[in-house]
């Protein structure tokens, strides 16, 4: 139907499963009928390449979009075609196709629109959206792509659009981008990924815009797991809103691309009081890419149950300058690690630390950390009050819970 579609014609496609590799290659609007339209891979090649999400045309893609203004609309994509093994194993699916939805990388496709639709059991991508064009990928469900190191559940490279409402689990990463032109993540669902959603080197690109993470929720992490994370911005992100518990790192900032600000309002992070866990890290550190200075608000966030709330890390010859305000921090075994004489920590509600701020890692300098609330009215060390180690000074110690932490306390 689709080959012999009119140009902006509407395909409708009624329940059944239809087992073929769809190609979309001029403008269209498809619309199932809910998951009882299925589509699985005639094709089975999971696997064929290392090192692109296509492998030159020998990948298994369930849809193929080549053309600009295609809008795919209340079906459902499996990966898996029982009639055929493949011996590539995800979950407890033995898949056939690469890739569930994606755009051909060989030209800019503008204006792909993926609604209501369910991806499952693939090898490295749900929804990809891989052009550099727009897009909008909105009220779907991607799940069982966690096999590849390089899996994720909802993709964009190069472009700029929009992630709404989604819910993806078991994937590798669950909502990711990679030098976009400016993306809205926002209001999706992600549970038992390594990482729920983020950002890469986000902005690179000339006329791009800013990018912005708010109101997602990230739960249950796998080991090691990050809920949010930004990567070598070249412009400024905003994180807000954000709610993300169980993961080994809550949300975490990587060096920039940049002089820049990654701005971390108003999220609530809790790590149920795991093991080796940290709220919020900002680091200089690339990951393996080399290093550079980042530039962090840490504002208005409510930090829980982790062995440190907020952990600034710097190497050497590399600046970490964070602006560390009005975060209510609450039950983690410390409060605030620093290695970073240029940021500062004040209005802040620290309480059941330990350590309330550790800044051992600093020795040429005091810290100042004016006008915190350190558990008690006499300040650290005093009876209900955890200590500071190193060079810190606490004065003047505010006398109660700052006012610009009161609602993060009342939960």
């Amino acid at each position: 139907a689709a080959s012999a579609a009119c140009p902006n014609d509407t395909v409708v496609v009624g329940e059944g499963t239809f087992l073929e590799n769809v190609v979309l290659d001029k403008p269209l609007t498809v619309v199932g009928a809910g998951d009882a339209t299925v589509v699985v891979p005639a094709v089975s090649s999971p696997n064929p390449c290392t090192d692109s999400s296509l492998c030159g045309g020998a990948a298994s893609s369930v849809i193929l979009v080549r053309a600009s203004h295609v809008t795919i609309e209340r079906l459902a994509v499996d990966g898996d075609n029982p009639a055929v093994t493949s011996g590539v194993v995800v979950g407890s699916a033995d898949v056939d196709a690469r890739n569930g939805i994606i755009t051909d990388d060989a030209s800019v496709f503008d204006d792909l629109t993926v609604r209501d639709v369910t991806v499952r059991n693939v090898f490295l991508r749900g929804i990809d959206a891989s052009s550099g064009g727009t897009f909008v990928v909105e009220q779907s469900r991607v799940s069982n792509l966690s096999s590849d190191p390089e899996a994720i559940g909802i993709f964009n490279t190069g472009g700029a659009g929009t992630m709404a409402d989604n819910v993806v689990s078991g994937a590798t990463a669950g909502l990711a981008s990679n030098f976009s032109s400016g993306v809205r993540v926002v209001r999706n669902r992600v549970t038992g990924c390594g990482t729920g959603i983020h950002t890469d080197n986000a902005g690179a690109a000339a006329g791009a815009s800013d990018d912005l993470l708010e109101d997602n929720v990230v739960t249950a992490c796998t080991t090691d797991g990050f809920g949010l994370f930004v990567f070598v911005p070249s412009l400024g992100v905003t994180v807000r809103g954000n709610r993300v518990a169980g993961c080994t790192v809550g949300i975490a900032a990587f060096g920039e691309g940049a002089p820049v600000e990654t701005r971390f309002v108003g999220n609530r992070i809790d790590a149920l009081g795991q093991p080796d866990t940290t709220g919020i890290y900002v680091t200089t550190s690339e990951v393996g890419f080399g290093s550079s200075n980042v530039d962090v608000l840490v504002a208005r966030n409510a930090i829980e149950g982790a062995d440190v709330g907020v952990l600034l890390a710097q190497e050497s010859g590399f600046e970490t300058t964070a602006d560390v305000q009005c975060n209510a921090l609450s039950g983690d075994a410390e409060g605030l690690v620093t290695e970073s004489a240029a940021s500062t920590v004040e209005h802040n509600a620290i309480e059941g630390a330990h350590v309330g701020l550790d800044a051992s890692g600093l020795t040429a300098s005091t810290f100042d950390a004016p006008n915190n609330w350190w558990g008690c009215a006499a300040g650290p060390g005093s009876a209900g009050c955890g200590t500071v180690v190193g060079n810190v000074d606490v004065s003047p110690v505010a006398p109660a819970p700052p006012l610009c932490t009161f609602l993060l306390q009342a939960r």
